[in-house]
């Protein structure tokens, strides 16, 4: 499942929240895009001890790709 861009408004709908929860609970591996500085949903999804979060700079943007297969292909959730 991949999950783009959970930014600023994205966390103000209920629905939106309770079915990224639903996904993010679930067995499925997920890739999600969310807002660095972001607001308590935002937070608690980055923090999640089945997440493994990755800032995205400048400097490492094109190894993006090898690290995102990296983790997918570790056999963790």
């Amino acid at each position: 499942m991949i999950l783009d861009e959970i930014g600023r408004m994205e966390p103000l709908s209920e629905g939106f929240t309770r079915e990224v929860q639903r996904v993010m609970d679930s067995p499925s591996r997920v890739l999600a895009t969310v807002r660095e500085k972001g607001d308590s949903f935002c937070d608690s999804l980055k923090r999640r001890n089945d997440a493994t979060p990755v800032r995205v700079s400048e400097l490492n943007r094109d190894g993006l790709p090898d690290i995102i297969l990296e983790e997918l292909s570790s056999g963790q959730r």
